[in-house]
C-alpha cells in the first residue's frame, strides 16, 4: 500500500490506544485516538498506526478520511492521519507533536480537498505550469508536478485527471508519469481552445 495513493478516502481503522490512556512503555498520555488499520503492514512489519483526529471520546473503531501520511527520517514506518474533518497541515503537526518530537518526522502528502477548484480550465497559471513542466519533463509526473506547483499530492492527481479528460496526457492505472498526447506547449492550449469552444472532452 502506497498511503499518499489513498490520500482523500475512507479508510476503517482500529484503536488500541483511545484518547486518555497512557503508554504501555512511555507512560505519557493519548490526547488522541491511536490506533491502526488492519491487515495492512507497514515497514515494521506491523499493522500500519494511524492518528485520528477530531473525534473528541474515546473510541474503539472508525472509518474517517485519510488526511496526511508522516514520514520519520528515524523510523521504518509512516504514520496516517485519519479524521472526520479538515486540518491544515500546521494543525496537523500541532496536534500530533506529543508523539512526532521524538522524531525526525515530516509530512510530504496532506488532503487539501477544500482548496481544489470544481474544475479547471486553461486559463489557470497551475494549469498552464502543469503543462508547460510535462513538456519540459517529457511526461505529466504527479510527484515532480507536486513539488513544482507545490500542492498536495490530491491537488496534482486531480490536475492530471483533467488534463487526461481534456486529451493532453494518456491515461494510466497507477501514479507512474503519464505519457503526453502532444508534443508542444502551444498545441495543448490549442487542444484545450479547441475542446473549451466545442464543449468536447475524450
Amino acid at each position: 500500500m502506497k498511503p499518499e495513493e489513498h490520500l482523500g478516502e475512507l479508510i476503517k481503522i482500529k484503536i488500541d490506544r483511545p484518547l486518555g490512556s497512557k503508554h504501555p512503555k512511555h507512560g505519557f498520555i493519548y490526547p488522541l485516538n491511536y490506533g491502526y488499520v488492519p491487515g495492512v503492514i507497514g515497514g515494521d512489519g506491523e499493522e500500519l498506526d494511524a492518528y485520528l483526529l477530531g473525534v473528541f471520546e474515546p473510541v474503539k473503531e472508525y472509518e474517517g478520511r485519510l488526511i496526511a501520511v508522516v514520514y520519520r527520517e528515524d523510523d521504518v514506518e509512516e504514520k496516517l492521519v485519519v479524521s472526520p474533518k479538515i486540518y491544515t497541515a500546521a494543525q496537523i503537526q500541532a496536534l500530533i507533536e506529543f508523539q512526532e518530537r521524538w522524531f525526525r518526522s515530516w509530512m510530504p502528502y496532506n488532503y487539501d480537498k477544500p482548496y481544489w477548484p470544481d474544475t479547471f480550465s486553461m486559463d489557470m497559471p497551475d494549469v498552464q505550469k502543469a503543462i508547460r513542466l510535462a513538456v519540459e519533463h517529457g511526461s505529466y509526473s504527479l510527484s515532480y508536478t507536486q513539488t513544482k506547483l507545490k500542492k498536495g499530492y490530491g491537488y496534482v492527481s486531480k490536475l492530471c485527471a483533467w488534463l487526461e479528460d481534456n486529451g493532453i496526457v494518456k491515461k494510466g492505472n497507477d501514479s507512474k508519469p503519464r505519457k503526453l498526447k502532444v508534443k508542444t506547449y502551444e498545441d495543448a492550449i490549442k487542444m484545450l481552445k479547441t475542446k473549451e469552444g466545442s464543449g468536447e472532452k475524450d
